[in-house]
């Protein structure tokens, strides 16, 4: 009799052991999968901008809107389907800047290297730059920054730590030298659709 009790015990030790097991197993397979996004799938850039004032298009999801900015002309948004007049919306922009004046003459690799300190408040130095490569054989760069902490009354900027800015890709404008076409991400939702994007940057 005793020998049959053991018996049992066991098989049943083996199988409290054995549904532990699988729901720790199951609890593990939910924390380590992948979480999902809402960006579109980037094989769909079925749509193109294009800017006829300075000569450049690009492509990008058939989900996204592209608007562009009426008063200059040189570029355009990229917003989810129908929020286009939602500036808090913005998934990426495209613009067309004048390269600064005293850095002009720089090799275009080098000055996208030191561009974003000079043009936007904040931007102390150049966290990663990573060559892209068009579809029309064009070669851009997709950079990101060192940003420091925005002021806030009361609390020293040295105590908060800088922080890293979303990308921002530079093109060259073949027709205008003294200037730059940058795109620039700005929901991070969107990284796939915005890496797909930049390899369909052409110029005339």
């Amino acid at each position: 009799m005793t020998k049959v009790i053991v018996a049992i015990l066991l098989v049943a030790g083996i199988g409290l052991f054995a549904v532990f097991s699988a729901g720790r197993s199951g609890n593990s397979s939910t924390v380590s999968a992948p979480q999902t996004t809402i960006s579109a799938n980037p094989s769909a850039a079925t749509k193109t901008y294009t800017n006829k004032k300075f000569g450049f298009s690009i492509s990008y999801p058939d989900t996204l809107t592209a608007k562009e900015y009426p008063d200059t002309q040189n570029g355009a948004g990229f917003y989810p389907a129908g929020k286009e007049n939602d500036p808090a919306s913005l998934v990426a922009n495209i613009t067309v800047n004048p390269k600064i004046p005293s850095m002009a003459a720089v090799p275009f690799d080098q000055y996208v290297k030191t561009a974003a300190t000079q043009e936007i408040q904040g931007y102390q130095k150049l966290n990663s730059i990573q060559s892209v490569k068009t579809a029309s054989g064009i070669t851009g760069y997709e950079t990101t920054w060192i940003v420091a902490p925005p002021p806030v009354l009361g609390t020293s900027s040295a105590v908060r730590a800088p922080s890293v800015s979303l990308p921002i890709t530079y093109f060259p404008l073949v027709s205008d030298p003294t200037q730059t076409v940058q795109v620039s991400l700005s929901d991070t939702n969107f990284l796939h659709d915005y890496n797909a994007m930049l390899t369909t940057f052409s110029t005339k």
